[in-house]
């Protein structure tokens, strides 16, 4: 993506402008992430730079409007609406041969919606079992929908690895599953993980990893969440 001082400063050059609207259409538009570009619900026939530039400075309110249907509410998005609050959780292990190992451990999650129930940020408060030791935890995610690509998009950082995760993924029969790659001490490792709001009102989230041998996901953890 071009910077933001390129794309003003080609506005200025193809133009020979510097209309207050411009400039502010033109720094919006791309620290928005470039909707500016062409964000309309429908993917528009592919345009250069320069044509787009000329174009789009030429029509702001038609730009506007096609970031304002963009990055409209949807349904997708009523999810995380539902998933507010503060949760009360138990943290499961799976065991070796796929059942549930015996040191399911207590933790607090709160989920607060942003930008208008766009996305939700979840900040989750934990121990874990660690060789005979009781691990305390800290983490924060974000969880949005990516209104130009369908998918769900995930980001997950915690105070035990500073390596952020970043997964995408597409609705799955009502649940959000998402996955992606981390790195970390043992190496990268493709992740995957899914939201499910449970028919009695609970959350569950579901943690899976790549199995070395085969590469197959294979569940390791999953948290229960009632609220609190």
């Amino acid at each position: 993506m071009r910077s933001t001082a390129s794309y003003f400063g080609g506005a200025r050059r193809i133009l020979g402008t510097r209309g207050a609207p411009l400039s502010a259409l033109a720094l919006v538009g791309v620290g928005l992430g470039g909707w500016v570009l062409g964000a309309a619900s429908a993917a528009p026939p592919a345009r250069s730079f320069e044509v787009a530039l000329v174009q789009d400075a030429a029509q702001p309110a038609a730009v506007l409007e096609r970031m304002r249907r963009a990055a409209a509410v949807r349904r997708e998005h009523r999810v995380f609406r539902e998933m507010q609050g503060s949760w009360s959780g138990t943290l499961h292990h799976a065991a070796p041969d796929g059942g549930e190992a015996p040191e399911a451990t207590a933790c607090e999650a709160v989920f607060e919606t942003l930008l208008g129930g766009r996305a939700t940020m979840m900040r989750l408060t934990g121990a874990f079992d660690f060789a005979g030791q009781t691990v305390p935890f800290e983490g924060v995610g974000l969880l949005g929908y990516d209104t130009t690509t369908g998918e769900y998009v995930s980001w997950w950082m915690d105070d035990l690895s500073l390596a952020p995760l970043l997964e995408r993924g597409l609705p799955e029969a009502g649940d959000i599953a998402v996955e992606g790659t981390n790195k970390t001490l043992q190496g990268e490792a493709k992740m995957r993980h899914v939201y499910r709001l449970r028919p009695d009102g609970g959350i569950t989230i579901e943690f899976f990893e790549a199995a070395a041998d085969t590469g197959e996901m294979v569940k390791t953890a999953w948290i229960d969440f009632e609220k609190g």
